[in-house]
C-alpha cells in the first residue's frame, strides 16, 4: 500500500539545470584561488575588495541573466529613479537561479569566502535582507548602502557584499560604474566597470562610516532596449568571531569543520585575519552588537562613575 506524499513535497519534471561546481574538484580550485589571492583582498585599496573577472561558469550566468529577463517582462513597474528591483526570494526565480542562490548559501562557498577574505565564521543570509536582483534602465542609477550594516532579523553585522554583473557587450560610455573611495585615501577612487560575469567581493566598511564607500555613478546612457543587470547577495558573521587570540582547535592548528573534507579546510588561515585581528575596537564591537537605536539608551544607563573612571583608563593607556 503507497503512502501518501508530504506537504512538503514537491514533484516535478523540471529540465536538467547549470549549477554552480562545488564538487571536490571544483573546490580544490576555489580553494587554490582564494589562498593566491587572499593577500590581493586585504592590501587593496582604498579598502579591502577584490575584483574577480570570469569567476562563474559563463553558461551559469547566461542561464541566470534569462530566468531575469523573464522575471522583469513579468514585472515592469519602476520607481522614479527607473529602477526595478526584485527581492532574493529563491522560491519566486528560475530554477537556474534557485539554486545559483541556494548554492551562494551553502558551507562550501561561506568556505572559500573565509579564505579569500580572512573572515572566520561567515554566515549567509536566509532571508536575502538587503540583496537583490537589480534591472535598471536609461537613467537610472543602481541603490547605494544607506543603512548601518545591521541584519534585522539574525541580529548579526555584515561582513561582505557580493555583486554579480550579468551585463553582456556593455559599453564604458554608458556608465554604470561602481566607485569605491575613503577618506582615509585622500581622493583615491577606483572605478569598476559592470560588465557580464564580472563578481566585486567588498569589505563592510558601515560600522565605521570613514572607513570607506562605495556607490554607483550617474544615470545610465545606455539605448533604451538595453538594462544594466545585477545580483547582490550580503555576508554576516557573529561579533565574537573578531577575537584577539587563536580560537581553540582539537588536534592540528587548522579548524574543523563538519561539512568539508580536510583538504578544503586546510586553506583557512590557522591566525585570526589582521583585518579581524587590528583593526576591531571593542568600540566598533559595541556598534556591531547593538542596532544603533539601542547604543544610546545602553550609554544612558551606564552609571556616571563608571563612565568616568573607564575614561580615566583610557587616557592613563594613551599615556
Amino acid at each position: 500500500m503507497s503512502s501518501s506524499p508530504s506537504s512538503l513535497t514537491l514533484c516535478t519534471d523540471a529540465p536538467a539545470i547549470k549549477i554552480l561546481d562545488l564538487s571536490t574538484a571544483g573546490m580544490e580550485g576555489l580553494m587554490a584561488f582564494s589562498q593566491a589571492q587572499h593577500p590581493k583582498f586585504i592590501s587593496a585599496a582604498p579598502f579591502p575588495h577584490i575584483v574577480i573577472d570570469n569567476l562563474f561558469d559563463t553558461e551559469l550566468l547566461e542561464a541566470v541573466l534569462k530566468d531575469i529577463t523573464l522575471l522583469d517582462e513579468g514585472s515592469r513597474h519602476m520607481d522614479a529613479q527607473n529602477r526595478e528591483k526584485h527581492d532574493l526570494d529563491p522560491h519566486a526565480v528560475g530554477p537556474t537561479t534557485r539554486r545559483f542562490l541556494l548554492d551562494l548559501c551553502s558551507a562550501r562557498f561561506c568556505l572559500f569566502l573565509e579564505a579569500l577574505t580572512g573572515i572566520d565564521g561567515i554566515i549567509p543570509d536566509p532571508h536575502f535582507e538587503g540583496g537583490g536582483i537589480y534591472t535598471v534602465s536609461r537613467g537610472g542609477t543602481l541603490p547605494t548602502l544607506s543603512d548601518d550594516g545591521w541584519h534585522q532579523r539574525l541580529k548579526l553585522p555584515r561582513q561582505l557584499t557580493m555583486m554579480v554583473y550579468l551585463n553582456p557587450n556593455w559599453q564604458e560610455d554608458w556608465g554604470g560604474e561602481l566607485a569605491l573611495w575613503s577618506e582615509r585615501s585622500r581622493g583615491q577612487r577606483v572605478n569598476i566597470s559592470p560588465i557580464f560575469n564580472k563578481t566585486v567581493i567588498l569589505a563592510s566598511t558601515t560600522d565605521e562610516p570613514s572607513s570607506g564607500h562605495y556607490a554607483h555613478l550617474g544615470g545610465l546612457e545606455c539605448p533604451d532596449t538595453v538594462a544594466l543587470r545585477s545580483l547582490s547577495v550580503h555576508y554576516y558573521s557573529h561579533p565574537l568571531s573578531f577575537t584577539a587570540q587563536p580560537l581553540p582547535h582539537s588536534g592540528d592548528s587548522r579548524p574543523s569543520h563538519p561539512y568539508l573534507e580536510p583538504m578544503y579546510v586546510d586553506a583557512l588561515p590557522t591566525q585570526p585575519p589582521r583585518l579581524a585581528r587590528n583593526a576591531r575596537s571593542a568600540r566598533r564591537k559595541l556598534s556591531a552588537i547593538l542596532p544603533k537605536s539601542l547604543q544610546k539608551t545602553f550609554q544612558k544607563s551606564v552609571p556616571k562613575s563608571l563612565a568616568n573612571l573607564y575614561r580615566a583608563g583610557k587616557r592613563s593607556l594613551r599615556g
